[in-house]
This record gives structure tokens, sequence and C-alpha cells, in this order.
């Protein structure tokens, strides 16, 4: 069988294909597309036309599949009217969330329900600037619906909603996982998401107007949307590391871990379809690479910024939860937190290394919260997404936690979705996720001794 997921992403949408081959996923992008934010009435809102072309050219340019997902990065809603025209899509970076009323929601109450918070990116914050902005145009609407689930309805006329990206929103009750009416109710918000679909179903075939533009007749799927929860599904890692959702650090664990510190750290506990509990952790190291390439002049790579840490070993380290990080220049931001140490401050070059050393440590003080709170030792850690390119922190990491880690170039969303659907067709069986990887694209493991590649035979 041959299996099309189409991914969106922060920056942009892409569609990739495969097939099962020599117990190798055969992996084919096919079309690939900025995926850009547009201003209009006064909010920032993702090009769905955009979307709907690219994912319309990569299942053209397939040449044919049987099935078809979509795993999307994003928290943006779109708003409907009564005729299923778009009023709104809303995107992360809309302007009037800095002006909404959070006291309204009960955040510790919350807490207790859904199992996390949910942060400013939230669609409930999205729903509710967009209720107080524009509220004569926002009392026509009659669906709400994540951009991926939009997607599927437009591929397909069927609506349902993803319950991974419902979790992730905080929008359900943890242990029901159904709707959290009682949220809705206390934002001012009417709940107009459609029903959930069962994770895994057919959610119905290619519209005929679809499948004349594609050439092709194919099966839409309800696998998970949310990338954390399809990389977990895939892979049933105990401890992880990811850079999607802003960056996180996660526990695989039986249960939630529902409790003051917890409430007080920010986590986040969502439930997979599995039966899983995802404990998620905020991680601002990605982040803060991401700020000192922004930062630096034009045409430096993230490469070239992991070359210069490298380059720059230094055992100085920063607490990088401190805020000035976050805004200004980091380089000098930097140095005004080692001027309160009674330290020098340090050239750009050192800085980074500096940085890069902050990370690791920090990382490796969460990993310890996670092993004690799972009353066991992990010798493990999985890094998922783009920070698996990371090599020389993937290796501090190890240095930090006397852990291995393993990455994979393999290690990204529309990958697992294609292990999680030839799972669930029985293509593959439990256990042989591993090794699907290694002979794909290979697998790296960093051990404190040693770091060992092993390349795809």
């Amino acid at each position: 069988m041959r299996y099309a997921n189409i991914e969106i992403g922060t920056k942009e949408v892409s569609v990739w294909v495969s097939e099962l081959k020599d117990r190798r996923l055969n992996l084919t992008c096919t079309a690939k597309s900025r995926l850009n934010e547009v201003y209009a009435q006064r909010l920032f809102s993702l090009d769905l036309s955009a979307i709907l072309a690219a994912a319309l050219e990569g299942l053209r340019n397939s040449g044919g599949v049987d099935y078809i997902s979509v795993t999307c990065a994003q928290s943006s809603v779109v708003v409907l009217d009564e005729n299923d025209d778009v009023l709104f899509c809303l995107a992360s970076r809309d302007p009037g969330i800095d002006a909404v009323d959070k006291s309204a929601v009960d955040d510790r109450k919350l807490f207790d329900a859904a199992g996390l918070v949910p942060d400013s990116r939230s669609s409930l914050y999205h729903l509710m600037a967009l209720s107080k902005d524009e509220p004569h145009l926002f009392s026509r609407a009659a669906c709400y619906m994540f951009v991926s689930d939009w997607l599927k309805a437009k591929l397909t006329g069927c609506k349902a909603s993803d319950r991974s990206l419902a979790a992730v929103n905080g929008l359900v009750c943890y242990h029901s996982g159904e709707w959290n009416d009682e949220l809705f109710e206390s934002a001012g918000i009417r709940n107009l998401f459609p029903a959930f679909a069962k994770t895994g179903a057919v959610l119905g075939a290619l519209s005929a107007e679809a499948a004349r533009q594609t050439g092709f007749d194919a099966q839409v799927i309800c696998a998970d949307a949310d990338p954390v929860t399809e990389a977990v599904c895939a892979m049933k890692p105990h401890l992880f590391i990811t850079s999607w959702q802003g960056g996180k650090i996660g526990l695989v664990s039986h249960s939630p871990i529902i409790n003051d510190e917890m409430y007080g750290s920010r986590a986040q506990n969502v439930k997979t379809c599995c039966g899983d509990n995802i404990l998620l952790l905020p991680f601002d190291g990605y982040s803060l690479i991401e700020r000192v390439k922004r930062q630096s002049p034009e045409g430096t790579t993230f490469d070239t910024i992991e070359d210069i840490a490298r380059d720059n070993k230094v055992f100085e380290y920063i607490d990088i939860r401190d805020e000035r990080l976050k805004s200004g220049d980091i380089i000098e931001a930097v140095n005004a937190l080692l001027e309160e140490q009674n330290k020098e401050k340090t050239e750009r070059e050192v800085a980074i290394g500096l940085l890069y050393n902050s990370v690791a440590r920090y990382t490796a003080g969460s990993l310890r919260l996670l092993d004690e709170i799972n009353e066991a030792f992990c010798p493990e850690i999985y890094i998922f997404g783009q920070a698996s390119k990371d090599y020389y922190l993937n290796s501090l990491i190890t240095m930090h936690t006397d852990k291995s880690v393993i990455s994979s170039p393999c290690f990204f969303s529309s990958a697992f979705a294609f292990i999680n659907m030839m799972k669930a067709f029985k293509e593959i069986e439990q256990g042989d996720e591993a090794d699907l990887i290694r002979n794909t694209a290979g697998l790296s493991t960093f051990s404190r001794k040693e770091e060992q590649t092993e390349q795809a035979q």
C-alpha cells in the first residue's frame, strides 16, 4: 500500500509519500510550499488557499496513494459560517491575545481537569480574542475547526475534530477525553467544534472534485495530527526531547502527574490514543539557539552556530529560563547574567558555547526530575524534530546526563504518521519501528564513552 501525509508545519506545508520496500520507508516529498501568514481584519491569518493548493499538488504528483493523513504543528483555528465559508483563520501571532482577560479561566481548576493550562498560542485564547475584537462577525460563526481538520473536510466533505489537537490545546477533560464544556462556558464561547473522530478510523474517501484534481481516489485517515502524539505512539520512547511546540522535554508514563509542582512548572499532561500519558515540560533551549541565528549576520546557518559552539567549549553556565534571554540582544543578555555572577563579559563566539552548555545542563536537570517522578533511571533519550540534527548539543546532553541520546533524520512527523498507519494496516508489527527507521535513514546514538553512528545498510 502507498500512503501520503500532508504536513502543515509552522513555516511550510509539504506532502510526503511512502510505501514499505525491503523493510524500509521509501520516502518521497512530492510538494513543498512556504506557509505565509497574511494580515487581514487586524489579525494574522494563514493562507488557507495556499495550503489546499499545496496539498492537491503533492497528491497529484504522488501518482496515486491508498490512504492519506494530515499532521499539523499549528493550534490555528478556522472559523466558518453556516455556509462553510471562512470567516477567520486565526494564526499563532494574533495580537489580540495579549488583551484577553485570561482570569476568566481558572488556571488551577483547568489544570486539574485537563492536565494542562493552555499557553498563549492556544486556540482557546485565539477564540476569546476574536469574540472581543470582532463581535458582530464572530456572531455569525457556525463551526470551529483546526486547520488540519478543515483540510480533511475540504478533501472529503466530512467534518470531524482531532482529539490530539484538542488535548494539547487544553480543550478536553483528561480522563473522559471529551470536550470540556465548562471551559468554553467560562470563556464565554460556544463550543462549535464538530464531534471527535476515532483515531485510526477512515474519515471518508476523496470527494469527486478532489479525486478529479488529484487524478485518483483514496481514503482519508483520522490519524493524530499532533506531531508529538504521533511520535510517541510510533516509537513509544520513555524519555524524549522535541523541538515541536516550541520545545518540550517529555516522559511517557501510565498516569497523569497533576500536582502543585507540575502546575508551577507549566507542565502538560496529554493522553494518547494508545492510553499512555505524555508529561511535557517546557523547554526554551532550541528557541534560544534560533534567536542566536536570527541575530547573526545574514547567511548564518544552524550548522555554523553549532560549529561555533563546538569550537568554543566552556564549562560556565547561566539559567536559560531568565526572561532577558527572550528579548533584545541575546549575547548582551548572556553577558549581563555573567556580570551578575561576578564573571567577566565574553566574546560572541564564547557566549554561544556558553549558551549551548547552559542548555545541556538545564536539560540534564529536567531529565533528573522526570527520572525522580518515574521512580526509575531511563538510560535513553529520543530527540524528535529538527533538533535531531544538532549533533553537538546531543553530545553535550549525553555528557551531562550519562544517558544515551538517539536521533535520526527520519524523526519527523510524516515518517511517524506512516509508521502508525502501517501498524494499523498490519504491514509492520509493534517493535519493528526502530529497525525500520535504522534501515531507512540510520540511527545516531550518542553515548558518554564515545559517539556511535549506525548508518542505514
